[in-house]
């Protein structure tokens, strides 16, 4: 694969309250995955957490920019967000890298 047809990675970390890691991984699963796998452009996601200092990360995976920007900005993810409030102290802010390499 070419450099330009690797895709995109948005990244996001937040502070989740302490003992909700996996209440919010649960609502992750239940809610906001499945939205996902429906919106153009998504390929995949790991939800990473961390029990001691209570950080979460999420890495998704996209075909474009583009399209996780359009999903930031989806009527969806906007409602979902409320959801997600009642398990972290902070609401992330997304960060796009270009995947370089993937092996």
């Amino acid at each position: 694969m070419s450099a330009d047809t690797q895709g995109v990675a948005r990244v996001a970390m937040t502070t989740v309250e302490p003992g909700r890691i996996e209440s919010g991984t649960l609502f992750w699963l239940q809610s906001i995955i499945p939205a996902m796998k429906q919106a153009a452009g998504f390929r995949h996601i790991y939800v990473l957490g961390d029990h001691k200092t209570n950080r979460v990360m999420t890495i998704s995976i996209w075909d474009t920019e583009a399209d996780a920007v359009a999903w930031d900005n989806s009527e969806i993810q906007k409602s979902l967000r409320g959801g997600l409030s009642s398990h972290v102290s902070d609401l992330p802010v997304p960060e796009m890298f270009q995947i370089k390499l993937e092996a």
